[in-house]
């Protein structure tokens, strides 16, 4: 696999590997097996908002990850007896990273709500109508909740 393959996947945890545009393949200790196409324009737009969903997910705990630590890091010496040395991190770099990993953020962001577009648009009528049915049950459900909480001996 090459490395830009590499960078436009994700792995899945249960031997899949999820790529950009929807198509997955399996994986395992030795190497890539079958690769499956997505079967229609919905389901390949199903498999895209997982993907972007995922590459947000990952992004977004990058950035905390880099930004804690940093943080971590300097607010220990700043415990510290004595000379405690400079920050983790030359101030302008750090700005930097965190900058450049925002921007992940950002843009995967940005690729998921097209995405999220995209699926709205190829979602069948007949499962729109569905998911609109679970929604109203779900309401209701929420105000039943809240009504019966409300009655107290």
């Amino acid at each position: 696999m090459s490395e830009q393959q590499q960078q436009n996947c994700i792995a899945l945890g249960d031997g899949w590997v999820l790529y950009s545009d929807g198509t997955l393949q399996e994986s395992s200790t030795s190497g890539y097996g079958m690769t499956k196409k997505p079967e229609n324009e919905f389901e390949r737009s199903r498999l895209v908002v997982m993907y972007w969903q995922k590459k947000l997910e990952l992004a977004i705990a990058e950035f905390d990850d880099k930004k804690a630590m940093w943080l971590a890091s300097a607010r220990n010496s700043l415990g510290r007896e004595g000379n405690v040395g400079g920050p983790p991190a030359d101030v302008a770099e750090a700005i930097g990273v965190l900058n450049g990993l925002k921007s992940k953020v950002d843009y995967a962001k940005e690729m998921l709500a097209e995405a999220e577009q995209q699926l709205e648009k190829n979602t069948p009528t007949q499962l729109k109508k569905s998911f609109d049915i679970a929604e109203q049950n779900r309401a209701r459900i929420s105000n039943f909740c809240a009504a019966i909480e409300q009655i107290e001996i």
